[in-house]
């Protein structure tokens, strides 16, 4: 009977769970990076994104930003862009925060509402949107390396079947 339960918790442990909402954010979606310029759902087209949901105080957030920030250069060479998007309105507070964190990523603060657009309830979040701005995959709460690089690894363009010729 242990052997079972083992296996059964073996397996659970093994799954994951991805939302895969496949829609583009809402027209009114908005941010401001810590620069000034903002950044709206046109802008989140072009280029695949990698989009974080956090606020300062949150202790998963402060722990899964570094592990995104090490990603960054990394997937940014293969034309992955990256935004670290507080909803904590105090500029003062999110920029102090990406300084400590040392952030090189973008950094913006939500002007609209984002849980929702984004299909998310919590934070920390990612957000992995297609260069065509369609949300490919999200998911919830502390998220480990591996996980956050199997989604980059969707969004990845794919090799031309005609490169070669």
């Amino acid at each position: 009977m242990k052997a079972c339960w083992a296996i059964a918790a073996l397996c659970l442990c093994a799954c994951e769970y991805v939302e895969r909402p496949r829609r583009g954010l809402p027209e009114h979606f908005e941010a401001r990076t810590l620069a000034g310029q903002t950044i709206d759902r046109e802008t989140l087209k072009g280029n695949p994104w990698a989009v974080v949901l956090w606020v300062p105080d949150c202790g998963p957030c402060q722990r899964e930003l570094p592990a995104v920030e090490a990603l960054h250069t990394k997937w940014t060479e293969k034309g992955v862009r990256f935004l670290a998007l507080s909803l904590e309105p105090d500029s003062q507070e999110v920029e102090e925060k990406a300084r400590e964190l040392n952030l090189s990523m973008e950094v913006a603060i939500a002007k609209s509402e984002v849980l929702g657009p984004f299909g998310v309830n919590q934070v920390p979040s990612m957000a992995f949107l297609r260069s065509d701005g369609i949300i490919n995959a999200v998911g919830t709460g502390f998220k480990d390396t591996a996980w956050i690089e199997r989604r980059l690894g969707e969004l990845e363009p794919k090799p031309s079947l005609n490169a070669s010729k």
